[in-house]
Parts: structure tokens; C-alpha cells; sequence
């Protein structure tokens, strides 16, 4: 990898598995670091077909996750209240901002917090 590290946010890991190309290109050469909440959004979709559930674990243990540290819960609750993220993208946020790396993600709600970290969005 190219050392050019960065969160990846839920939708788009989704969007990579789903085999859309241009989000795979716009992830390559990164070091995609994981949020444990990412890696919880996967994994616990009811009714997950085994053959996904087994996509989906392996594309997680391919990347290091992040767990919770106190400085991610208090920037996650800064976040949800000033923001008002909803509380796991407030934490997949203060994630990224913990490490200093920017966010990769398709949702249109992280455009609040690009004051306080850089925000890349993917539109399909």
C-alpha cells in the first residue's frame, strides 16, 4: 500500500462489495483503517446470507480496526451534540479525526463536520 491512510465509512465498504469499480478505484492505494462501528454495521444486518457474512468478514479481516479510546468517545459525543450526527457516524467520524486521516464515504451527512476533519465523498 501507499501509506496514504483513511477511514472508510459503512455505505461505501458496502458499494465495494457490491463490486462497484469506481468506488474500489477510489479506495486503492489507501490504507484503509476500519471503525469496530463499521465492523458492527457489516456484520449485524439480520438475515445476512452466509455467502455475504463471509464477504463481508473477510474484506474486515483484511484491514486493521480501530476500537474505542476514551478521546473518540469524547470527540464522537462532541460530534452527535454539535453535529447531530447520528451516534455511529458521529463515532466513525471522531475516529478519523483521532487519527488524523481523512473519511472516505457516500453519505451526504458527514459534509457537517468538514471543519474538523477532511471528508472525501463518493457519489455514484
Amino acid at each position: 500500500m501507499s501509506g496514504t491512510r483513511a477511514i472508510v465509512d459503512t455505505n461505501l465498504v458496502l458499494y465495494v462489495l457490491q463490486g462497484d469499480r469506481s468506488a474500489a478505484d477510489l479506495l486503492a492505494d489507501r490504507d484503509i483503517i476500519l471503525s469496530y462501528i463499521t465492523c458492527m454495521e457489516l456484520l449485524a444486518e439480520p438475515a445476512l446470507p452466509a455467502s455475504e457474512l463471509a464477504a463481508r468478514k473477510a474484506f474486515i479481516e483484511s484491514w486493521p480496526m480501530i476500537d474505542m479510546h476514551p478521546a473518540i468517545m469524547e470527540t464522537g459525543i462532541r460530534f452527535r451534540r454539535d453535529f447531530k450526527l447520528k451516534l455511529p457516524d458521529a463515532i466513525i467520524a471522531a475516529t478519523a479525526h483521532f487519527l488524523d486521516v481523512p473519511l472516505f464515504t457516500a453519505d451526504k451527512g458527514f459534509e457537517s463536520v468538514r471543519k474538523e476533519i477532511k471528508v472525501i465523498l463518493y457519489e455514484r
